[in-house]
């Protein structure tokens, strides 16, 4: 958990360099005391990679769907590539994730879901969708074998944002 906090520290000041620096590509390596993290950043809006020895995270228009995402998890039919990453957490568990970004609606995104997950296999443990002002959330728990994962749903400035994750145990 150690590991993951720092890599999330690290991503937000790489977040906040990218900010002041402009367009560059730049590869830095950083050594911590849980090992090395390796940023190499292409900060003309394309993407930011992060890598450490538990996985990568890549961030920006420029991500793609991990070469190891499972076949069995569906990704939201034209939807935009925000981000990505593939870390190996404690005791050697993968988690794999992915944001996207599309112009559908909620419910669209909500009735492929209710559709597909089943249709390949995964269970969907629980689900729920909230409104308040600033918008409309929800999403899913699911479970296949000993894989766990979520598909999150929300209302954002660019569209309808999608993150879905899975974890092996």
């Amino acid at each position: 958990m150690k590991k993951i906090l720092a890599l999330l520290t690290i991503f937000a000041l790489l977040i906040s360099l990218v900010l002041v620096v402009g367009c560059a590509k730049k590869t830095t390596t950083i050594k911590t005391e849980e090992g090395d993290v390796k940023i190499e950043s292409e900060i003309d809006g394309e993407k930011t990679t992060i890598e450490t020895e538990e996985g990568k995270v890549e961030i920006g228009t420029g991500s793609k769907i991990p070469d190891d995402w499972p076949s069995d998890m569906p990704v939201y039919p034209s939807a935009e590539i925000q981000g990505s990453w593939n870390m190996t957490g404690e005791a050697g568990a993968e988690n794999i994730a992915v944001v996207l970004i599309t112009q559908d609606s909620i419910d669209q995104v909500k009735d492929y879901y209710k559709q597909k997950l089943p249709a390949n296999g995964w269970t969907i443990e629980d689900s729920g969708t909230f409104s308040s002002a600033e918008g409309t959330f929800g999403g899913f728990t699911i479970t296949k074998g000993s894989r766990n994962g979520n598909v999150t749903f929300g209302t954002s400035d660019e569209g309808i944002t999608i993150t879905i994750g899975v974890y092996n145990e």
